[in-house]
Order: C-alpha cells, then sequence, then structure tokens
C-alpha cells in the first residue's frame, strides 16, 4: 500500500548525499544534461513508486487464487514498502561505492525477477519472498538513487528538479489502473504481471543509462543564468 514516509525517506537520502559529496564541484544547476537526468529520475519513480502504489489491484487477484487472509495480503504489500524505504540508507552507501546507475540498473534487475517469479506463486506466502523482499528492494534501489544522482545535477534548482521528477510517482498509477484492469482481462494477472515485470527491468534500465554524474571539474554550465 501507499505510505507518506516516501517524501521523508528521499529527504534523509538528500541529506546524506550532501554530506557526502564533501568537497565535490559545484552541480551544473541546469542545461539539458541536467534536465535529462530529471527525466531519468521521473523514470525512476514511474517504476518503482508508480508499481509499488498499484499492489492494491493486484492483492484482489491475489486473495481470489490462494484464497489467503486479507492480512497476509496486506503485510506483502506493507513489508514491500517497509523494505522500499528502509533500504534508502543502505542505497545511498551502495550508489557512493558503484555509483547510482549501477544501482538503478541493479535494482531494475531485482524487481524486474521479483515480479517474474511473483505471476509464478503458488502461494501467498512464497510472495513475502518473491514481492515483499524482491520488489521491495530493487525499488528501493532505483528509487533512491535517482534522488541521488539528481541532487548531483543541482543546487539551487534541486528542490524544483525533485519535485518535477517525482511526479512520475503520480503518473505511473495511473496509467497502470487502466493496464492493469485492461491487460487482466485479457491476459489474466500472471500473464499480465510477467509484462510488468519486463516493462519494468526495462523502464528502469533505460533511466540508468541517463544518470551519470556531471562531469569531474564542472564549475556550472548555466552560472549566473536565471532560466534553466
Amino acid at each position: 500500500g501507499r505510505s507518506s514516509s516516501a517524501p521523508g525517506a528521499m529527504g534523509s537520502v538528500s541529506k546524506m548525499s550532501a554530506r557526502g559529496a564533501g568537497e565535490a564541484p559545484a552541480p551544473p544547476d541546469g542545461g539539458a544534461a541536467a534536465w535529462l537526468r530529471v527525466c531519468g529520475f521521473w523514470f525512476c519513480c514511474a517504476g518503482s513508486l508508480g508499481l509499488q502504489y498499484v499492489y492494491g489491484l493486484l492483492v484482489v487477484d491475489l486473495l481470489d487464487e490462494f484464497g489467503a487472509s486479507r492480512a497476509l495480503g496486506g503485510a506483502v504489500g506493507g513489508i514491500a514498502t517497509g523494505v522500499m524505504e528502509t533500504g534508502a540508507l543502505l542505497t545511498a552507501w551502495l550508489g557512493l561505492r558503484i555509483g547510482e546507475r549501477a544501482c538503478i540498473a541493479l535494482g531494475g534487475l531485482l524487481a524486474g525477477a521479483g515480479l517474474a517469479l511473483s505471476s509464478a506463486a503458488t502461494s501467498m506466502w512464497q510472495l513475502l519472498f518473491t514481492y515483499a523482499l524482491l520488489v521491495g528492494a530493487g525499488h528501493s534501489l532505483a528509487l533512491f538513487s535517482g534522488v541521488l544522482s539528481v541532487n548531483k545535477w543541482f543546487s539551487r534548482r534541486r528542490s524544483a528538479a525533485s519535485a518535477l521528477g517525482t511526479t512520475g510517482a503520480a503518473a505511473g498509477p495511473f496509467a497502470l489502473a487502466f493496464v492493469w484492469q485492461t491487460m487482466r482481462a485479457t491476459l489474466g494477472w500472471r500473464r499480465t504481471l510477467q509484462v510488468l515485470a519486463v516493462s519494468d527491468f526495462a523502464v528502469l534500465c533505460a533511466a540508468a543509462l541517463v544518470m551519470s554524474p556531471p562531469p569531474a571539474g564542472d564549475k556550472g554550465v548555466e552560472a549566473g543564468e536565471e532560466g534553466g
């Protein structure tokens, strides 16, 4: 289910990123390259938070399929969200060591694998591993690595860039609600989940391609300019 603590976790990662930057060069704070990273962050949010928020549609089919209790069905979604959000600090630590692009790609791999394995589940308990842990961890890596990456490209415009990027978290569930209902009616929930697995992997890996850090020694592409 949806949790209101995601923005707070993003803020914590942003502060950690600022401290970890140390004596890094000033961010470009604008320009086509910087705003391209915002676009990449938008897809990170759509592919992680967006998909996380539509679990409420999936759980209806899961309860019917497995005859599980609502408590267990809710636990799977709740744990997935909890893993995603509590993994923020681990993501920040890992990002400093292997880079945000690698973390986002790894997140796409974990989330895609978790969704694919979930489509083959034979009991609700299996989803505690395939969905709650794998998908939750994958989305944590993708989401918070996107936060870290965007922070390196902006200083004065950081809030605006983050706000624009996080609109992907709203667009994702809005679109997926229609996609889920349409595909489920023709393919069934298992095949639909497999399609989402491939789509989530592709979206997050595509986002990773553009989330490189600013060039070393870049002192500001648009220093002194008012517009981005």
